[in-house]
């Protein structure tokens, strides 16, 4: 997994814009600020899995990028409930169809939805880490893993590496590595 390698593959994906190898630093501070997002903007207590997952990952790329940058082809978001039962998920672009013509589902907007049998009474919001398409055996990479953070940690990357902050177009992305 050499550092220029994975840079150049991820910057040639379209979408990519700027791709940094993030240092220890860079990626505690952003570990202690997605630790400090414990609930949702109503309440609801999240699990952030996709940190987890970079977490565990040897080798971490900091990423901005636009929406174009590898859609996901899977829920991202999902909503259990205490017992660990699916309730609510995102559905993507690609899932859209699927989803649309189930008569029983319940909207939460475009892009949510809720089982209609759902006891949302005590649930938990899951960010589930995606899966990266981009990189792989040709870059000695085994796994590679995309975490978008929360606001806190987008504009403290945003302002490290002297990104806009003002284009709603750029998002920032950790991308977690993991060896063959």
């Amino acid at each position: 997994m050499e550092d220029e390698k994975l840079l150049n593959k991820i910057l040639s994906a379209k979408g990519a814009l700027q791709a940094f190898v993030a240092d220890e630093e860079t990626f505690k501070q952003v570990c202690s600020l997605e630790d400090g997002v414990i609930d949702t903007s109503f309440g609801m207590p999240i699990e952030n899995r996709a940190l987890e997952a970079c977490k565990g990952c040897q080798k971490r790329l900091v990423l901005f990028c636009t929406i174009a940058f590898e859609p996901p082809d899977c829920h991202v978001m999902t909503m259990e409930d205490v017992n660990g039962k699916l309730v609510g998920f995102d559905v993507p672009d690609c899932m859209r169809e699927k989803y649309s013509s189930d008569p029983d589902l319940i909207w939460m907007g475009e892009d949510f939805a809720i089982s209609p049998d759902a006891d949302i009474g005590e649930c938990t919001m899951v960010m589930l880490p995606q899966e990266l398409k981009c990189l792989g055996e040709e870059e000695d990479v085994k796994r590679a893993v995309l975490l978008y953070p929360a606001l806190d940690a987008d504009v403290y990357l945003k302002k490290k590496y002297g990104v806009d902050l003002e284009d709603p177009r750029i998002a920032s992305a950790i991308v977690g590595c993991e060896p063959l």
